[in-house]
């Protein structure tokens, strides 16, 4: 199951404020022309992502399920680095690696900031899917998502998005958290956050001005 584009706008949104937002406030450097930038790029994709936000698309009960080779994807990435995120997230939900039969990558895409893939994780009571995106400015892996392959209940959802989507119990399939507010919403709330950090910029930014235009 691909992941709308949204989903990946709104987590790298935040993920930046949450590692350079409290920064920002109160320094000024070349960081902030390459934050400013990101964003513009994150809204730009939000907007792309229109048609695709209303809805996740179901996996084709038929697909081909056996395992690819990473090396089918002609993409220079350590898999087992995501593999490891995935591992912890699957412990936090009561998956112990025992219980984790296989663990592979069923497709990978590369764009010119990021890397969408998707894993394959087979335990020992069902087939679960985990949708994963690396942001290469950043370095840094994240997991959107583990859902239930079959009915696509989502068991593991990034903290950041908790609340947007409902959330099941693994292994009784039981909700345990409704939806509380739309991801649209989120957005929304993620963009007043940046407009307000652009604000504080500028007027940092002209405070420094007015500093060396007086010397």
């Amino acid at each position: 199951m691909r992941k709308a584009k949204l989903f990946t706008s709104v987590l790298l949104a935040s993920i930046i404020l949450s590692a350079c937002g409290e920064k920002s406030k109160s320094t000024v450097s070349s960081d902030n022309t390459s934050l400013i930038e990101t964003k513009k790029e994150t809204a730009a994709s939000t907007e792309e992502s229109e048609e695709e936000k209303k809805l996740l698309e179901t996996s084709n009960a038929s697909e081909e399920t056996n395992s690819i080779s990473t090396s089918d994807f002609n993409l220079d990435v350590n898999w087992d680095i995501p593999k490891n995120i995935i591992k912890s997230a699957l412990l936090e939900i009561g998956i112990n690696e025992t219980d984790i039969l296989s663990l592979d990558v069923k497709d990978a895409n590369e764009s010119s900031s990021q890397i969408d893939a998707t894993f394959l994780i087979q335990t020992n009571l069902m087939k679960l899917e985990a949708e994963t995106v690396y942001y290469e400015t950043l370095d840094t892996w994240s997991i959107i998502w583990i859902i239930n392959s079959d009915n696509q209940h989502i068991y593991y959802l990034e903290p950041s998005l908790v609340g947007t989507m409902e959330l099941y119990e693994y292994p009784s399939d039981e909700l345990i958290t409704p939806s509380t507010s739309s991801l649209e919403q989120h957005s929304q709330e993620l963009e007043t956050i940046w407009e307000s950090l652009d604000a504080e910029n500028d007027a940092a930014l002209s405070s420094i001005s007015e500093k060396y235009n007086e010397n």
